[in-house]
């Protein structure tokens, strides 16, 4: 587990490089060129943040934590890109993995983004190990569905609850080389992200 603990350190440090408070003014400036469309209400309400980066600490509860990064592309929308760790036991048999995911959001209200109501699609890229018995045992797993949650922000700092709905498929195979096809169906979640915008 150490080389796992690892690589997620190691990924937590690089995404946080990202808010270098050097490079914060150079990002603001490019709101000027953002298109906010003809709600003149609206582009005086907006906040010259672009960027963000969350964490789902209640996600530890269930052994799923991720580390979430958000950029802003126009005046409604922004795309998120994350890494998640899940570690859990599946009949009395441990398993973890590692996995990638990110969505695309439209900012429905009060119309601005990075905050308020959202929704849009949602997948993530799931590389399962877990051994039963004598046999290791590796997976991957492709998670799509959608997403809708509503951002609070003071300043800076937000909480943000989001509901997913995600369809998840893919293929397990075990050392002796058979493969196994799963189809798990629809799975709801509910996460609450904590997180910084800058």
């Amino acid at each position: 587990m150490k080389p796992v603990l690892n690589i997620v350190v190691m990924c937590l440090i690089i995404f946080l490089s990202f808010a270098v408070p050097s490079r914060a003014q150079e990002r603001v400036g490019r709101l000027a060129s953002l298109d906010y469309g003809p709600d003149e209400e609206n582009v005086k309400e907006d906040v010259p943040y672009l960027n963000a980066v969350s964490i789902n600490p209640l996600g530890l509860i269930h052994s799923f934590a991720y580390i979430q990064y958000e950029q802003k592309l126009s005046h409604q929308n922004s795309f998120t890109a994350r890494l998640d760790f899940l570690s859990r036991e599946i009949d009395d048999d441990p398993n973890s993995a590692l996995g990638v995911g990110g969505s695309y959001r439209w900012y429905l209200y009060p119309g601005y983004a990075t905050d308020g109501l959202f929704a849009g699609p949602t997948a993530d890229l799931l590389f399962w190990q877990w051994e039963r018995g004598k046999e290791n045992i590796s997976a991957t797993f492709v998670n799509v569905g959608g997403e809708l949650g509503f951002k609070w922000a003071k300043n800076q700092y937000f909480v943000e609850p989001v509901f997913v709905l995600q369809f998840s498929f893919g293929k397990a195979e075990a050392e002796n080389g058979i493969a196994n096809n799963y189809g798990d169906g629809f799975e709801p979640a509910l996460r609450i992200n904590f997180g910084l915008k800058w």
